[in-house]
């Protein structure tokens, strides 16, 4: 049925439908709106998102090709060493071959020849096989020690070095750090052996070699107390009175950084060898500046010994 409605009535009704569009249109517009508005902030989480794996990405290969490049230059490094020891090791040799050997260094000489003999019996293990451990201690730090010894041997036997050596080069040390890791104690004799190279000082020699020789001796008995040893290695060597060989506690400390190799024992305990039978050559030095020595050979000598102790202190270092 058709209703009549006024024209004030019918304008009143077109009003009211006019609203109700005008205000559907507005809920859709702000429907939209907030659509649209956690469409950005959607959009803009993503952006933000991706920035950062990009960003962490970026680091992860930076931080790779950073730890590759440090590790291919310490690669490059240690073979450069090696080399560098090899060279050294040669020309001593070739060097050693021109010289002659007075009684009084015979037993010097005899136990670098050894101490030789077992650096290249363990290239040759070492050569033999692939190893995932510490190339610096199995073959770099040996090599040096190795060049050292043979260097030494050559440089007692030659003439006057000539080199300009200061006294105060000679209380110039490396190892500190190192020692004190392992005991203050050992620290503080260290510099005192340093401080008995003085020209003035008569007893230079005996002094210095006391001091090294007791550095020596409490790294090997720190590091590998004798409980210790007997009790991972119970048929170890001992001496007389039960206590275990030097070289029961050396292979006690390898054991511990995870080498088994029998020809780095060896040459490790040469090198000790080698250390205290300079020990025994320069105690007879009794005249003269320090001894009887010159400064450049005293650099020489003090060298070789700190060059022992470092390695005897990497050895019984635990990883």
């Amino acid at each position: 049925m058709v209703r009549y409605v006024s024209p004030a009535a019918y304008q009143r009704l077109l009003r009211q439908q006019q609203d109700a569009v005008n205000k559907y249109n507005r809920e859709v517009d702000r429907y939209n709106r907030e659509v649209a508005r956690n469409r950005q902030e959607v959009v803009r989480a993503i952006n933000d998102h991706n920035r950062k794996v990009n960003a962490h990405n970026r680091e992860v290969v930076r931080q790779q090709k950073q730890a590759v490049d440090n590790y291919n230059r310490a690669v490059r490094a240690h073979n450069a060493q090696v080399r560098a020891n090899e060279q050294r090791r040669r020309a001593a040799l070739n060097q050693l071959n021109t010289r002659t050997v007075s009684i009084h260094y015979t037993p010097l000489h005899s136990s670098a020849v050894a101490l030789n003999d077992a650096y290249e019996r363990l290239s040759r293990r070492m050569a033999d096989e692939e190893s995932d451990g510490d190339d610096d201690l199995v073959l770099g730090l040996p090599g040096c020690e190795n060049a050292n010894s043979l260097e030494i041997v050559d440089a007692l036997l030659g003439p006057e070095s000539g080199l300009a050596t200061a006294p105060a080069d000679l209380q110039q040390s490396k190892i500190e750090n190192e020692l004190r890791k392992i005991s203050v104690d050992l620290d503080g004799r260290w510099r005192g052996a340093l401080f008995s190279l003085d020209a003035r000082n008569p007893d230079a020699a005996r002094h210095f070699c006391t001091s090294a020789r007791e550095i020596i001796t409490t790294i090997l008995n720190v590091r590998a107390p004798d409980g210790e040893v007997l009790s991972v290695i119970p048929d170890c060597l001992t001496t007389r009175d039960g206590k275990p060989t030097r070289r029961a506690k050396i292979d006690f400390m390898l054991r511990r950084q995870s080498h088994s190799s029998s020809e780095l024992g060896d040459f490790i305990d040469a090198d000790i060898d080698n250390v205290l039978e300079l020990f025994k050559v320069f105690n007879g030095a009794t005249h003269g500046p320090a001894g009887k020595y010159e400064m450049g050979k005293l650099q020489l000598i003090k060298n070789r010994v700190e060059g022992g102790i470092l390695f005897l202190s990497r050895v019984s270092t635990t990883r």
